[in-house]
């Protein structure tokens, strides 16, 4: 949203402490459609990421998202908050949200490889995701792309096998890579 006049910005960052959870979610929509994204922007997300509403959380997080490197400060609360969050909608977000806004690549790598342990099969996606965005992965990483390549999830085996392709240790990626090719569910 381009053009939008100040006083409706204002009344758009204090809908993040209405009592509905749909406006404040609204709110924490919109101010990630704003362009150019806003100064206040980062505040009001900020709230949105602590609401008790995994709703308000997840939009929040997908508007931090797209405002990427313009929110990075909000790197470290994304962290803080993608390690103790439950929903996993809200994870989803946040994981990617965390990639988005610039995180340092020791953090982001350590960050997605904690949630490639979560059971839930959609935060492992998204993940593995990321992971498979970065021109490099640490050697670190070998193991628990290692077990995802085992993974009960099709996609998340094709997924681990685009991030092995990545790793350091090419010469361990070869191997594993030649049994993932072999995958009787490749689906």
């Amino acid at each position: 949203i381009q053009g939008m006049p100040s006083t409706v910005k204002r009344e758009l960052a204090r809908k993040i402490d209405d009592d509905s959870p749909i406006i404040r979610r609204l709110a924490a929509t919109t101010i990630g459609d704003l362009v150019p994204f806003p100064k206040f922007g980062v505040e009001v997300l900020s709230a949105g990421l602590g609401d008790s509403h995994a709703e308000v959380r997840a939009a929040a997080a997908e508007s931090v998202r797209d405002a990427g490197s313009k929110a990075a400060s909000l790197e470290s609360l994304l962290v803080a908050t993608l390690a103790t969050e439950s929903d996993e909608a809200v994870r989803v977000s946040l994981v990617h949200a965390v990639a988005a806004v610039g995180t340092k690549p020791d953090k982001l790598v350590g960050c997605l490889a904690a949630n490639l342990k979560q059971d839930a099969p959609a935060v492992r996606v998204a993940a593995l995701e990321e992971l498979a965005k970065l021109d490099v992965i640490p050697a670190s990483l070998s193991s628990p792309l290692d077990r995802a390549l085992s993974d009960r999830e099709t996609e998340i085996r094709g997924l681990a096998a685009l991030a092995m392709a990545r790793l350091r240790d090419k010469r361990r990626t070869t191997g594993v890579l030649v049994l993932a090719l072999e995958d009787a569910d490749p689906t």
